[in-house]
């Protein structure tokens, strides 16, 4: 059985090995007082358990690293819209009116498309709502009317409105063929941080 003899020679390496973490308490478990005899193997395997527990911790801390930039990201999100409320927006329509069917751009002007986009509908002065936001199939009634007779008819549409981006400077809002709700509409935008 082979020796390694802790003597003036090979004394800084056992140091550094201690000082860098590396061997840590383990090794001076194996070297009592009395001693000063540790075999090669049992060194290399102390070596090579120590190397594995780096390893892993190395692998804790850059899970570590990743969750703290997405929470450093999250809280520049935040505190990019105000913090617990959002602050004023970066672009309001106000009140425009919209054709059933029809589609009407809006020119918000910020040059992005990572945006938290807004869209609320309105019905009369005292209505607003966002019925039916992206679309709703329902059922409706349609009147026929002739010269000698009424009729009601039950089909279904689509009803609501819904908004999608066009270019880094404008929004398009388009309403339902057949939707009643949505005679106005408004938007509130907020721009996000990149």
């Amino acid at each position: 059985m082979s020796y390694f003899k802790v003597d003036a020679r090979n004394a800084g390496l056992i140091l550094v090995a201690l000082i860098g973490g590396i061997v840590g308490g383990v090794v001076s478990d194996h070297l009592t007082e009395n001693s000063d005899l540790m075999t090669q193997a049992a060194f290399r395997t102390e070596l090579l358990a120590k190397d594995t527990q780096i390893t892993t911790l190395n692998s804790k801390v850059l899970a570590l690293e990743d969750s703290y930039t997405q929470l450093s990201q999250s809280v520049e999100t935040l505190e990019a819209l105000g913090g617990a409320g959002f602050g004023a927006p970066d672009y309001d329509s106000h009140w425009m009116p919209i054709d059933q069917g029809g589609s009407v751009e809006v020119s918000h002007n910020l040059g992005s498309t990572n945006l938290l986009v807004y869209l609320v509908g309105e019905y009369d002065d005292n209505y607003t709502h966002q019925y039916a936001y992206g679309g709703n199939e329902e059922h409706y009634v349609e009147y026929v009317m002739g010269e000698f007779y009424f009729e009601s008819i039950e089909k279904v549409g689509t009803f609501g409105a819904w908004w999608r981006t066009d270019g880094l400077d404008r929004v398009i809002v388009f309403r339902h063929e057949h939707d009643d709700s949505w005679h106005e509409f408004r938007v509130l935008i907020w721009r996000l941080p990149e």
